[in-house]
């Protein structure tokens, strides 16, 4: 499961037992290549391995390769 986190800087995963995880964002809120700032929403991209997430307060939609750092 995926979920964005609502502390303004990441998307996490958590399975049933696990507290969570940060899968996209996580480096604090702002507008750089690795950071997310106040996530909305997202979805999967065509490709089972990537997110595209709404990030509001940097008005933009960033994709998200899963894996990677930014």
């Amino acid at each position: 499961m995926y979920y964005a986190s609502g502390n303004a800087s990441g998307i996490k995963s958590a399975g049933i037992t696990a507290s969570g995880s940060v899968a996209a964002g996580g480096h604090g809120a702002g507008t750089g290549s690795n950071q997310l700032c106040y996530p909305y929403s997202f979805t999967w991209n065509s490709s089972p391995t990537s997110f595209l997430i709404v990030n509001y307060n940097a008005h933009n939609i960033v994709r998200w390769q899963l894996g990677t750092s930014s």
